[in-house]
């Protein structure tokens, strides 16, 4: 059995279960959407499969109208590349913790809450 889990700060705990054998070739993808700007967000997987492989990342506000956007990525910008470096730096390959937010990611609209999506899997 693989156990991967996510922990959400703001009272929120979702333990994911799924099963992984050894003739299983697609991963269980674990999804987070529409997460709130200063939540904790903790990734984690366990043997069998203990590596986080990080899918996608978004960041950003979800409607361009509550945001001056005079560029085209500040509704969704997609900060893969920084989870990863960011797990890479910070974490094990098992377990990656950080705050949604700008302290880690950019701050394409001033004064908004911004919201977080995040798919990844356990291998």
């Amino acid at each position: 059995m693989n156990q991967s889990s996510i922990s959400l700060s703001n009272s929120q705990t979702h333990n994911l279960t799924s099963t992984s054998t050894a003739s299983t070739t697609t991963p269980a993808y674990q999804t987070m959407n529409s997460v709130a700007e200063n939540t904790v967000i903790k990734m984690q997987c366990t043997s069998p499969t203990p590596t986080i492989n990080v899918v996608n990342a978004y960041y950003g506000v979800q409607n361009s109208s509550v945001c001056d956007c005079t560029v085209s990525y500040c509704t969704q910008m997609n900060v893969t590349q920084t989870v990863i470096s960011y797990c890479a730096k910070n974490g094990s390959p098992s377990t990656c913790t950080f705050t949604v937010g700008n302290s880690i990611f950019p701050d394409t609209c001033h004064n908004v809450v911004k919201t977080f999506w995040l798919t990844y899997f356990c291998n």
